[in-house]
Formats: C-alpha cells, structure tokens, sequence
C-alpha cells in the first residue's frame, strides 16, 4: 500500500520517538512481508534487528471509528500470523488504548505511546501528549518565507553557522526572518546552540519531515506554472540532452531522480525554473494540457546564489528531488526516495 505523504511524516516522528525513549533500535522498511494479500501493509518494522512488526499508519483515529480499525488490524493479524501488525498513528486517547490491547493489537502514536508484543519482545510505554508535535502550524511558523530559509539550511547545514549577512542572499529571506526563525528552531528543540554559536540541528529528521509535508501543502501548489506535454514525442525519449545548460532551468522529481540515481525510468517530468512559463514552453516546445500533461513546469523559490552554492548541475538539491518523489504518492517514487535518503542524505537522516 503506498503512504500518503502526511502518513511518511506520521511514521518518521512516531518511530525517532520511540527509538529516543525507549532506547530501541528501529529500521522501517516500505516493503511487504513474504505473504499475500502483499498490498495491504505500509511496510515493516524492524525491532533491534530482530523482530518484524507489519506496519499500518492512520492519521486521525477517532471513537466512531476505532470498531473498524479494529476489524481491520485483526483482520490483518489472521493473514500475517508471525508478524503482528503495528498500528502507527497520531493521537490514541488512554480509553483507546485499553480497547486496543484488549483486542491484542499493538500500537504506536506521536505522544510516546506504544504498545508492542510478540514472541519474546514485549514493550509498553505510556507518553505524554504535551509538547508532541512542534508548534509550527499554529504560530504560522512554516510561511511561503521560513520554507524557503529551512531550504537552504536543509540542502546545506554547513550554511546554518553563517552569518545573518550570508545567510541572507542564499535563501532570499531577510535578517529579521532569520531571526525569528532561530529563535522558534531553538525553542522548539532543533537548534544546538553554544553561547551564540550555532552548532548544529537536532531532530533533523523531523524537521526535514515536517518541511517535506508543509512544502507540498503551503508553497509548492503556489509555484506551480500548469501541467504541459513535449510537442515532438521523441522529446520524452532525448530528454536528457534536452537541458539547455544553464543554473535558471533544472530537473527535478522523477528526471532529476534518473540522473542522480540510474535507478528510475521518469513516467513524469518536471521542471524548476526561474524563466516564465512562456520562454519554458519555447525553450521546450511545450504545449498546454492540464488534463493529462506529464511536464510539469515549478517556478524556482531559492535564488541563483544558491545554486551557485551548491554547484547545482542539471538537478534541484537532492533534498527536493526527495521530498517531491515522497510528495508523488507512486510507491516507485517513494522507492527511489530511500535510494537517494541513503545515498545523498545521510547529513539528515543518518
């Protein structure tokens, strides 16, 4: 079954909480357990490197629908005997929680609770609701702005000690943002900080999470310039000598994953660019069709500082080829993903 990306974020908080508390070695793998039917698991998780949990996220379980869940996790349970399955969500209130261990189903949430059993393992904590989540959404933290700074910071953390006076022309933001955006990194406990040193994040992985999700929701349908198909079908197949070599136009998603990783055949392509649309559809001979175009054109929202930081060639950032393919919902893409999260990303997911 492929996540929602709102269910990826869910997993990677729930699973880095687990592992700081309780002192667990854990290892989520988007794959299937050896058994049919094989499309109805999120992945699995690996305990300690030893035991396998199945594992289903759901976002929002409420009281009225807790009799269906449960049908469902014990439906589960019966087809994949050895491995119980890990229900992954964001808040189970305690009632809940007693319902579900009556019915033996093992559970996991944002707050720290979890409750998880099988041959020989056995583990239960009881967290704490306050403080779970960052509160990033409710003082408006993740602004078209603050994405567009904790994108230069995540595509390059060694930015993050800079001066404000550097910092600035490499996101495109102002001191004062800087600023505040510091401030709220630090008090929600994703800033090391050493007298007036910046050291270094914390949490990584929730944050770029957390971005990954806010970017798709806040920013990206804003940069959208529409949906296009390549007027000459032999485009799709020379795309890759198709870039006119310049830092205003680059791949990214699906092409971009191509190139970095020889790895994914693009089904889709797009295209971040600070040009307008109409010099982009010039430059590529692109007709309009929003119904069932597969070229889609994003304006650009880091300036060419960055780039020209970074030493971009071809592609966006790695971090963005990442956080679109995760964003696509394609399980191949998500595949890809975990590709390019071990091999460009270790700096935040390692």
């Amino acid at each position: 079954m492929t996540m929602l990306p709102n269910e990826q974020v869910l997993l990677n908080l729930a699973i880095e909480r687990l592992q700081r508390e309780a002192g667990l070695s854990l290892k989520f793998i988007q794959s299937q357990l050896n058994c049919e039917p094989s499309n109805q698991l999120d992945g699995t998780l690996e305990v300690n490197g030893r035991f396998i949990f199945g594992v289903e996220a759901k976002q929002y379980i409420r009281k009225k629908q807790l009799n269906g869940v449960i049908d469902q996790i014990k439906t589960l349970n019966e087809v994949y005997q050895a491995h119980p399955i890990l229900l992954v969500t964001d808040y189970l209130s305690r009632p809940i929680q007693e319902q579900l261990r009556a019915n033996d189903i093992c559970y996991l949430d944002l707050a720290g609770n979890a409750y998880l059993e099988s041959k020989d393992f056995f583990v239960r904590i009881d967290g704490d609701y306050k403080g779970v989540i960052p509160n990033f959404k409710k003082e408006g933290f993740f602004t078209p702005a603050t994405l567009k700074l904790a994108f230069a910071l995540l595509a390059d953390p060694n930015i993050l000690p800079l001066p404000f006076r550097e910092i600035e022309p490499l996101s495109g933001v102002g001191k004062a943002t800087i600023s505040s955006f510091f401030t709220h990194l630090e008090k929600e406990g994703h800033l090391e900080i050493d007298g007036k040193k910046r050291l270094g994040f914390r949490k990584k992985e929730t944050l770029a999470s957390l971005w990954t999700q806010a970017y798709g929701k806040a920013l990206r349908p804003k940069l959208s310039l529409g949906h296009f198909r390549f007027s000459n079908k032999k485009a799709y197949h020379d795309w890759k000598s198709n870039w006119p070599g310049e830092l205003d136009t680059l791949w990214g998603s699906e092409p971009a994953a191509d190139l970095i990783t020889n790895y994914l055949s693009p089904g889709k392509w797009t295209i971040y660019s600070h040009l307008s649309k109409v010099e982009l559809m010039k430059r590529f001979r692109l007709i309009p069709d929003e119904k069932e175009g597969n070229v889609h054109l994003i304006q650009t929202f880091w300036p060419e500082a960055l780039s020209q930081h970074l030493k971009l060639q071809k592609t966006v950032p790695p971090f963005l080829i990442y956080s679109d393919l995760l964003l696509s919902e394609d399980s191949r893409n998500i595949e890809t993903a975990q590709l390019i999260k071990r091999d460009y990303l270790a700096y935040l997911f390692g």
